[in-house]
């Protein structure tokens, strides 16, 4: 029993370890991708300026 049980959280950390490295990779890239969009706005704002 209690190696079964060592067996499952096991495998649950693994789990969310590689959802936390997903999770945040996709943060990463929301950014970047907010910030290539938002940047050439706020530079033509400066240019109309």
């Amino acid at each position: 029993m209690s190696g079964i049980s060592w067996v499952v959280m096991d495998r649950l950390d693994m789990l969310w370890s590689i959802w936390a490295n997903l999770a945040d990779s996709l943060i990463v890239l929301v950014a970047a991708f907010a910030l290539s969009r938002l940047i050439p706005r706020w530079l033509n704002v400066a240019d109309d300026r």
